[in-house]
């Protein structure tokens, strides 16, 4: 629950009262509840609200279905005492930012344990948590960062294995026993010609018992060397399948950041002009997770019907139209 409910703000900085007299009062910079400047769409709180949802992304952070995400107040205050930023140096700090962003409608911060960091896109505008656009284009940040982290990582991987590849090949034996046993079958079919060894004469005997002898070793050096193994380059070229669908959403995900960021800025300038733009973000969330994941695209319709349907024209015009309309609506936002 909350702890702090009386914010002084003076000469830039913000003291926050306690409700619990046994507890001090908290000063900080007032500035992280600020955008960089009056025209800047990027706000100083969207690093903060990375923070929560990077904390642990996927398990403390409770993602709904219709896109309000929670965390509890406990894995909030960690996450702003554990952050390399220095959000807050101690935990009482960090309850104070908490509930000064709730006062500011940033974030809900509510009566219960938990931190509302976003609510519905499409039920922002108009309320008086508008600045949660901004907390949305956080969210995307959060995600393109950490698709660059991965993106790291496989390119690590692969040249760990690639220089793995070029070590073994140079401690491989440049004797192929296969080949030494297919040589040696072929002198013993040109000694024995049309007969058999037992017809041979005695010299010849020796040689082909010399030659089979041979066979042998190199039949059993194949045997030693077991199966064909492929220690992890169908691995590598599937993590390099998952980088390109990564990349392909962190190209739309930046789109969608910015846009939200746009957004943010101009329901604080001009919030009446924004109501058209707001409607067409509605249903986005609702499909997030469906237009990224093909795996249920492809149980919803079977290959006979995708392939019969690849390249419609009505479907490519549709989304042509509603591209250009958001266009024009963006457009329009920046003249004025």
């Amino acid at each position: 629950m909350k702890k702090f409910d009386d914010f002084n703000e003076a000469d830039g900085m913000v003291t926050a009262v306690p409700k619990n007299n046994a507890d001090e009062a908290v000063r900080f910079d007032r500035s992280i509840a600020n955008r960089r400047d009056d025209a800047e769409e990027e706000a100083n709180w969207e690093r903060l609200v990375s923070q929560l949802m990077d904390h642990d992304l996927g398990n403390a952070l409770d993602i709904g279905g219709q896109g309000e995400a929670q965390i509890s107040r406990e894995q909030a205050v960690s996450a702003l005492v554990e952050s390399d930023d220095q959000f807050a140096d101690t935990a009482l700090q960090a309850e104070a930012v908490l509930d000064y962003l709730d006062n500011q409608n940033i974030i809900e911060a509510s009566e219960s344990n938990s931190v509302t960091v976003l609510k519905p896109f499409d039920e922002l505008s108009g309320t008086e948590y508008t600045k949660m656009y901004n907390n949305w284009a956080a969210m995307f940040d959060t995600c393109i960062e950490r698709i660059d982290y991965a993106h790291d990582r496989v390119e690590e991987a692969k040249e760990r294995f690639e220089n793995r590849e070029e070590e073994t090949d140079r401690r491989s034996s440049d004797v192929n026993p296969e080949k030494r046993m297919q040589e040696l079958g072929q002198k013993m079919e040109n000694l024995v010609g049309d007969g058999k060894p037992s017809d041979l004469d005695e010299a010849d005997k020796q040689e082909f018992k010399h030659l089979r002898e041979q066979y042998h070793f190199y039949e059993n050096m194949k045997e030693a060397q077991g199966p064909e193994l492929d220690p992890g380059s169908d691995r590598v070229k599937e993590l390099g399948r998952v980088m390109d669908q990564f990349e392909a959403m962190r190209g739309i995900m930046i789109d969608h950041r910015e846009n939200f960021r746009e957004l943010a800025l101009g329901e604080a300038i001009f919030p009446e002009d924004l109501v058209e733009l707001s409607e067409q973000y509605a249903g986005f969330l609702s499909s997030l997770s469906g237009m990224m994941d093909p795996k249920e695209k492809m149980e919803d319709e079977d290959d006979d019907a995708f392939f019969e349907n690849l390249g419609t024209e009505g479907e490519i015009e549709t989304a042509t139209e509603q591209a250009e309309q958001l266009s024009d609506v963006t457009t329009e936002q920046t003249a004025q």
